[in-house]
């Protein structure tokens, strides 16, 4: 094999490992990824509705009321929040899905919820296009304009 040919084929294997995270793993014949290859360990949540967790500040805390579907999963995941404040009315809900391992969010990077009450906001779809360990951070937005962040960690099946 000729010298050239053997660096465009190490430069073709290199892009494609490092762009593989594009790849579809669903229509690669593989039927589902672990929890371990797919990068989730133990530091994930298991979310589901009535599941709550505390903003970074303690200023809130959100319970997940409803996801569609009931877990996260590939596609698009529409969840309803409710939030729990400390202090100030809540004036807006977004939320910023990320996987840490690939270093990529989704496109939009945030996503804007709705309110459906006074504490309970409904944000997506949200386009979870990929299985792994997936981070969605929620910011809160209060009345008097102060923000607070909560984060929650959950692993995507292929």
């Amino acid at each position: 094999m000729s010298r050239i040919r053997a660096v465009s084929i190490s430069v073709w294997v290199a892009l494609s490992a490092a762009l593989g995270c594009g790849g579809d793993a669903k229509d690669s014949g593989s039927s589902s990824v672990s929890d371990e290859e797919a990068g989730c360990g133990d530091s994930v949540d298991a979310v589901a509705a009535g599941l709550e967790f505390p903003c970074d500040d303690a200023a809130c805390s959100l319970v997940f009321v409803n996801l569609e579907p009931t877990v996260p999963d590939r596609g698009d995941n529409t969840w309803t929040l409710q939030v729990a404040a400390s202090a100030a009315s809540v004036s807006g809900l977004s939320v910023a899905p990320f996987m840490p391992a690939h270093q990529h969010g989704t496109a939009p990077a945030d996503f804007e919820g709705a309110p459906v009450s006074t504490d309970t906001w409904t944000v997506g779809p949200f386009d979870l296009f990929m299985p792994g360990r997936w981070e969605v951070r929620v910011t809160v937005t209060f009345d008097d304009s102060t923000t607070s962040e909560a984060v929650t960690s959950f692993c995507v099946e292929g």
